[in-house]
Protein backbone atom coordinates (compact mmCIF):
# COMPACT_ATOMS: atom_id res chain seq x y z
CA UNK A 1 0.00 0.00 0.00
CA UNK A 2 2.69 2.55 1.12
CA UNK A 3 4.23 2.21 -3.02
CA UNK A 4 1.07 3.06 -4.20
CA UNK A 5 2.03 7.03 -2.45
CA UNK A 6 5.06 6.80 -4.94
CA UNK A 7 7.52 8.52 -1.66
CA UNK A 8 10.08 8.66 -3.77
CA UNK A 9 8.90 11.77 -5.95
CA UNK A 10 9.16 13.64 -2.90
CA UNK A 11 12.06 15.84 -1.86
CA UNK A 12 10.62 16.37 1.91
CA UNK A 13 8.54 14.84 4.72
CA UNK A 14 6.98 17.52 6.81
CA UNK A 15 5.21 15.72 9.76
CA UNK A 16 2.48 17.55 11.59
CA UNK A 17 0.23 15.60 13.38
CA UNK A 18 -0.77 16.33 17.51
CA UNK A 19 1.01 13.16 18.21
CA UNK A 20 5.25 13.96 18.51
CA UNK A 21 5.53 9.67 18.42
CA UNK A 22 3.17 9.88 14.78
CA UNK A 23 5.26 12.46 13.68
CA UNK A 24 8.83 10.71 14.51
CA UNK A 25 7.45 6.97 13.37
CA UNK A 26 5.77 8.66 9.92
CA UNK A 27 9.57 10.89 9.25
CA UNK A 28 11.50 7.55 9.92
CA UNK A 29 9.05 5.74 7.30
CA UNK A 30 8.97 8.33 4.63
CA UNK A 31 12.91 8.26 4.80
CA UNK A 32 12.97 4.41 4.42
CA UNK A 33 10.92 4.53 1.79
CA UNK A 34 12.97 6.67 -0.11
CA UNK A 35 12.24 10.75 0.81
CA UNK A 36 15.52 12.23 1.43
CA UNK A 37 14.86 14.83 4.40
CA UNK A 38 12.37 15.04 6.91
CA UNK A 39 11.15 17.42 9.25
CA UNK A 40 8.89 16.67 12.36
CA UNK A 41 6.59 18.82 14.28
CA UNK A 42 8.17 18.00 18.11
CA UNK A 43 6.44 19.49 21.23
CA UNK A 44 8.48 17.42 23.53
CA UNK A 45 12.22 18.60 23.61
CA UNK A 46 13.51 15.35 24.86
CA UNK A 47 13.15 14.18 21.16
CA UNK A 48 14.59 16.54 20.05
CA UNK A 49 18.41 15.24 21.02
CA UNK A 50 17.52 11.55 20.10
CA UNK A 51 16.06 12.14 16.68
CA UNK A 52 19.17 13.33 14.83
CA UNK A 53 20.58 9.90 15.41
CA UNK A 54 17.39 8.21 14.29
CA UNK A 55 17.55 9.52 10.59
CA UNK A 56 15.03 12.69 11.16
CA UNK A 57 17.01 15.18 9.76
CA UNK A 58 15.06 18.10 11.66
CA UNK A 59 12.76 19.22 13.61
CA UNK A 60 10.24 22.07 14.31
CA UNK A 61 9.04 23.53 17.70
CA UNK A 62 5.91 25.26 18.03
CA UNK A 63 7.34 27.53 20.91
CA UNK A 64 10.34 28.43 18.75
CA UNK A 65 8.25 29.53 15.74
CA UNK A 66 5.80 31.65 18.40
CA UNK A 67 9.61 33.02 19.84
CA UNK A 68 11.07 33.88 16.54
CA UNK A 69 7.48 35.66 15.22
CA UNK A 70 7.98 37.42 18.67
CA UNK A 71 11.82 38.39 18.01
CA UNK A 72 11.34 39.47 14.38
CA UNK A 73 9.20 42.38 16.10
CA UNK A 74 11.10 43.58 18.47
CA UNK A 75 14.32 43.68 16.13
CA UNK A 76 15.94 46.59 15.71
CA UNK A 77 17.34 47.84 11.99
CA UNK A 78 16.04 46.12 8.86
CA UNK A 79 15.87 42.53 10.10
CA UNK A 80 12.87 41.01 7.85
CA UNK A 81 13.28 37.42 8.99
CA UNK A 82 14.15 36.50 12.69
CA UNK A 83 14.34 32.30 13.53
CA UNK A 84 15.05 31.25 16.78
CA UNK A 85 17.07 28.02 16.36
CA UNK A 86 16.88 25.04 18.66
CA UNK A 87 16.97 25.74 22.65
CA UNK A 88 18.37 29.23 22.29
CA UNK A 89 21.55 28.47 20.82
CA UNK A 90 20.83 31.48 18.46
CA UNK A 91 18.87 32.59 15.55
CA UNK A 92 18.94 32.62 12.02
CA UNK A 93 18.21 36.71 10.69
CA UNK A 94 17.73 37.50 7.53
CA UNK A 95 18.73 41.18 7.58
CA UNK A 96 18.21 43.82 4.57
CA UNK A 97 21.42 46.12 4.10
CA UNK A 98 21.19 50.13 3.56
CA UNK A 99 23.50 51.42 1.30
CA UNK A 100 25.46 53.51 4.68
CA UNK A 101 25.68 50.16 6.38
CA UNK A 102 29.59 48.89 7.48
CA UNK A 103 28.56 45.68 5.77
CA UNK A 104 28.31 47.46 1.85
CA UNK A 105 31.27 49.05 2.94
CA UNK A 106 34.14 46.09 1.82
CA UNK A 107 34.07 42.42 0.51
CA UNK A 108 32.95 39.98 3.00
CA UNK A 109 36.61 38.84 3.65
CA UNK A 110 37.20 42.15 5.03
CA UNK A 111 34.73 42.54 6.93
CA UNK A 112 35.19 41.49 10.48
CA UNK A 113 32.32 39.35 11.96
CA UNK A 114 31.82 38.82 15.52
CA UNK A 115 32.99 35.40 17.28
CA UNK A 116 29.72 33.16 16.78
CA UNK A 117 28.26 34.96 13.56
CA UNK A 118 28.36 32.86 10.86
CA UNK A 119 27.12 34.41 7.02
CA UNK A 120 24.96 31.56 4.91
CA UNK A 121 24.12 33.65 2.07
CA UNK A 122 22.89 37.10 0.38
CA UNK A 123 19.58 37.13 -1.70
CA UNK A 124 20.40 39.65 -4.47
CA UNK A 125 17.18 40.64 -6.95
CA UNK A 126 16.06 36.83 -6.02
CA UNK A 127 19.17 35.24 -6.89
CA UNK A 128 20.54 32.88 -4.08
CA UNK A 129 24.42 33.60 -3.51
CA UNK A 130 26.91 32.05 -0.88
CA UNK A 131 29.03 33.76 0.70
CA UNK A 132 32.88 33.96 -0.67
CA UNK A 133 36.00 36.64 0.56
CA UNK A 134 35.35 38.58 -2.76
CA UNK A 135 31.60 39.02 -2.66
CA UNK A 136 30.35 42.51 -1.98
CA UNK A 137 26.96 43.26 -0.38
CA UNK A 138 25.16 45.57 -1.59
CA UNK A 139 21.83 48.15 -0.93
CA UNK A 140 18.73 46.10 -0.39
CA UNK A 141 20.57 42.52 -0.57
CA UNK A 142 19.15 40.52 2.16
CA UNK A 143 21.62 38.82 4.16
CA UNK A 144 21.17 35.63 6.08
CA UNK A 145 23.59 34.98 8.90
CA UNK A 146 23.46 32.90 11.78
CA UNK A 147 23.84 34.24 15.27
CA UNK A 148 25.31 32.46 18.72
CA UNK A 149 23.04 33.29 21.87
CA UNK A 150 24.22 37.26 22.78
CA UNK A 151 25.08 38.27 19.90
CA UNK A 152 22.17 39.87 17.88
CA UNK A 153 23.65 43.17 18.71
CA UNK A 154 26.86 43.01 17.33
CA UNK A 155 24.87 41.76 14.30
CA UNK A 156 22.82 44.84 14.31
CA UNK A 157 25.57 47.13 14.39
CA UNK A 158 26.91 45.72 10.94
CA UNK A 159 23.99 46.90 9.40
CA UNK A 160 22.42 49.92 11.42
CA UNK A 161 22.50 53.22 9.32
CA UNK A 162 24.80 55.00 8.70
CA UNK A 163 25.57 58.60 9.71
CA UNK A 164 25.71 59.63 5.87
CA UNK A 165 22.26 58.18 5.37
CA UNK A 166 21.02 61.71 7.12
Amino acid sequence: MIEELNLKNYSIAITTTQSDESNILLSLLSKRNGIPRTMALIHNDLYDTLLNGLGVDSTLDPNAVMVSSILQHIRKGRAKSDYFVQSGIGEMLEIEAVATSKITKSPLGRIKLPLGVEIGGVIRGGLFMLPNKDLIVKEKDKVLIFVERGKVGEVEKLFSVGFSFF
